[in-house]
This record gives C-alpha cells, sequence and structure tokens, in this order.
C-alpha cells in the first residue's frame, strides 16, 4: 500500500499541471479511495478537507467531501467497522462511532475547517 506521501506527489503532479493551464475548463472530478482496514481509513479521515458528510451504502461507510470542482470520497467496508446483526438480504449493522477513535466527533463532520 502506499504511503500518504506518495500518494500526495502524485496528487501535486496533477495540481501543477492544472495551475499550468489555470483558465482551462475542467470537467467535473471525481476522487475516490477505498480502504481495507479500518485504520487506514480513519488515516483517510483525519486529512480530508471539511465540510464533510458520513454516509452508509448498502456494504459501505462513506465520508464524502464535494463542491463545485469536485467530489472526494473515502470507503471502508462495514464489514470492517461493524457487527453484523442479521445476515442474508437484509443486514443490519450495529456500528460504533468509529470516528470518535481518532476524535473527531460526528456533528464535527459538517464544521468547517478553520485555520
Amino acid at each position: 500500500m502506499p504511503l500518504a506521501k506518495d500518494v500526495a506527489t502524485e496528487l501535486r503532479k496533477i495540481a501543477d499541471g492544472f495551475d499550468r493551464e489555470p483558465d482551462a475548463e475542467m470537467p467535473y472530478a471525481f476522487v475516490s479511495f477505498t480502504h481495507h482496514t479500518k485504520e487506514s481509513f480513519l488515516a483517510m479521515a483525519r486529512v480530508m478537507p471539511r465540510p464533510i458528510e458520513k454516509q452508509v451504502t448498502d456494504s459501505n461507510l462513506r465520508l464524502k467531501y464535494k463542491n463545485e470542482a469536485i467530489t472526494l470520497w473515502v470507503d471502508v467496508p462495514q464489514s470492517l467497522t461493524c457487527v453484523l446483526i442479521t445476515p442474508a438480504h437484509d443486514a443490519v449493522y450495529r456500528c460504533e462511532p468509529i470516528l470518535s477513535l481518532i476524535d473527531i466527533e460526528e456533528s464535527a463532520l459538517t464544521a468547517p475547517v478553520t485555520a
């Protein structure tokens, strides 16, 4: 798995290209990260821009950041963060507040980051 600094280097290459043509029209961008461990998901949750929205899909916990230029989402399978209560077609999960493990209150997800 790449390190955060390796991903940042590659994203900077893309940003540098955009900076060379700042007035070029771009299509709307979607960036997604799928995590295979709870720890890597939490590491990404710590560094995401704010405000973010928490969503639960059929099988994933998702954090989403969205503005007029980009949508960034981060997924982790619910099976890594929750206890399966009712298996089969209509699964029901009991989830602990995972983000509190990194001192992010659920209510703070939508609060803008202040410098």
